[in-house]
């Protein structure tokens, strides 16, 4: 695993992202009343917080490497939340999920079948895994290794790119069934001053381009897998 230290973009009463409200709808509709869900990456634990507001009874876990970012989700006022410091790759949860949510953190992993087996794993029978992030819409799979000077930070992941026809052969494989819808931006993403930080651009025909300080475009889609 290539861990990826960019937390910055997690500040204090910051509202949801665009694709984090999409997200959310898609918890929503999948979920029921007592579903039990985790969030892997939680981050700053805001997104699952939110979703909890709208099923109090749900049973609802949220995973992060970073102690820093659970520490910010266990300060949220989440009375059916569980936040834990915990790897993606080594966590064993004692029960199995009705809905699993990993938003931008596949393309952390340099093994994605492991991890695609694992996170499958533990869902329930009928259960749901939903993955927002990075993939190819071309055949092409691209992995990333960069290192945030503007931060001092060593060598890191978290920009590798899986086509979304290799992920498809393997969940095939599984015998799963999965459905890719891509996600465009509606509004803009201004510049930051740390430049790994994503942004967008427009072209001359207006084409709206997602970019960052790496010298990279990025295409992001929503993957729903069901068991």
């Amino acid at each position: 695993m290539s861990i990826n230290t960019q937390t910055d973009a997690y500040k204090p009463h910051r509202e949801l992202k665009e694709h984090e409200i999409l997200m959310k709808n898609k918890v929503l509709d999948y979920s029921s009343p007592n579903s039990t869900i985790l969030d892997i990456g939680c981050a700053d634990g805001l997104f699952i917080s939110e979703v909890a507001k709208e099923l109090p009874k749900a049973l609802v876990t949220g995973i992060d490497i970073s102690s820093k970012l659970i520490a910010a989700a266990n300060a949220k006022e989440c009375q059916n939340c569980s936040f834990l410091v915990e790897d993606a790759e080594k966590f064993e949860p004692n029960k199995k999920f009705d809905l699993i949510i990993a938003s931008g953190i596949l393309s952390v992993f340099d093994n994605f079948e492991l991890i695609l087996n694992q996170w499958t794993s533990w869902l329930e029978n009928t259960g749901r895994l939903i993955i927002f992030g990075r993939f190819n819409s071309s055949d092409v799979d691209v992995k990333v290794s960069f290192r945030n000077n503007y931060k001092k930070s060593d060598w890191e992941g978290g920009l590798t790119s899986y086509s979304i026809q290799t992920i498809g052969r393997f969940l095939d494989h599984l015998g799963l069934g999965y459905e890719f819808s891509k996600f465009i931006f509606s509004g803009d993403l201004p510049k930051s001053e740390d430049p790994i930080r994503t942004y967008t651009v427009k072209t001359e025909d207006g084409e709206k381009l997602v970019v960052n300080g790496a010298n990279l475009i990025a295409e992001h889609f929503f993957l729903t897998i069901n068991r």
